[in-house]
C-alpha cells in the first residue's frame, strides 16, 4: 500500500482505515497515540448532524418489568408519547471508542479494471469533517493496539459498525440480558440514517470500564509507531482518489 498526493495505490489489498481529524492529532496518532473518546463525546457532539443520541443504547418497546427508581416513575415513562425509548447500561457513557472509516467496497465503486472512486453519498456524508486524512494499514494497526493491551492486561474488541439499531427492539426480560450480557452490541450499532458513514470502531476494557476517569472525556493508549500509514491534506474529500492494481 502507498499513498502518492492525493491517490491511494494499493498493490496487495491489505484491509485499511480512513482517520478524518487535524493533522496535529494525525500526527500524534501516527507516533502511537491512540485517542479513545468516551461514548458521550458522540452523544454531545455539536456540529449538526453529526450527534447521536442513541449513542450506546438499546431500543426498547417499553419500559414494563423495568424498574427506574420506583415503580411510579416506571409506570410514567411507560405511558409517554413518544416514539422510541433507547436506555444503556450506566457504566457505557464512559466506555472508550476509536472511530474510523473502513475503506471497503460499500463506499467505493469501480470505474474500470484499475480503478475505483468513493461513492457520492459517502462523500456527503464525510464532506463536513475535516479534509485532512490519514490511511492506516488496518492489520498493523490492531496488532500494535493488541500487544499493548496484552502488556497492560486490558483488552480490546474492534468491528465495522451494524447500522440496524431501530430494527432491534428489546422487550421484558431481553432488556436485561442485552444490557449485562451483550455489551457489545451497544457499542457496535447504530442506527441506519447513519451507514454512509461505513463507520469502523475499536474499544479498549478492562473489568471495571473504568479506564476514562470521571473527570476526563478520553483515554490514550500508546503503542508503537506505525508505519504504514499516511496522512493527506486536501481542500475537500471529492480529491481523494483510490488506484488499485488488480495484477
Amino acid at each position: 500500500m502507498n499513498i502518492k498526493s492525493d491517490r491511494i495505490e494499493n498493490t496487495d489489498f491489505k484491509p485499511c482505515i480512513l482517520k478524518f481529524a487535524q493533522r496535529e492529532y494525525l500526527e500524534s496518532l501516527k507516533n502511537g497515540y491512540v485517542y479513545f473518546k468516551e461514548i458521550q463525546y458522540f452523544r454531545n457532539i455539536e456540529t449538526e448532524g453529526q450527534a447521536d443520541s442513541r449513542e450506546g443504547k438499546i431500543r426498547i418497546r417499553s419500559l414494563n418489568n423495568i424498574t427506574v427508581n420506583s415503580d411510579e416513575v416506571t409506570a410514567l415513562l411507560s405511558k409517554l408519547p413518544v416514539p422510541e425509548i433507547n436506555i444503556s447500561n450506566r457504566f457505557m457513557a464512559k466506555t472508550p471508542i476509536f472511530s474510523s472509516v473502513l475503506l471497503d467496497e460499500t463506499i467505493i465503486e469501480n470505474i474500470d479494471d484499475c480503478e475505483v472512486i468513493l461513492k457520492q453519498s459517502f462523500i456527503n456524508e464525510m464532506k463536513k469533517w475535516n479534509a485532512t486524512i490519514m490511511l492506516i494499514d488496518l492489520e498493523e494497526f490492531l496488532y500494535k493496539i493488541k500487544k499493548r493491551c496484552n502488556q497492560l492486561g486490558i483488552f480490546s474488541v474492534a468491528s465495522k459498525v451494524i447500522y440496524n439499531q431501530e430494527k432491534d427492539i428489546f422487550d421484558g426480560e431481553e432488556i436485561r440480558r442485552e444490557l449485562s450480557n451483550n455489551y457489545f452490541r451497544q457499542i457496535f450499532c447504530k442506527h441506519s440514517k447513519y451507514a454512509d458513514q461505513n463507520e469502523y470502531r475499536i474499544t479498549v476494557l478492562n473489568e471495571r470500564n473504568d479506564l476514562i476517569p470521571p473527570h476526563r472525556d478520553c483515554f490514550v493508549l500508546k503503542i508503537e509507531p506505525l508505519e504504514n500509514c499516511s496522512i493527506l491534506d486536501l481542500p475537500t474529500i471529492e480529491e481523494l482518489g483510490v488506484r488499485v492494481f488488480r495484477g
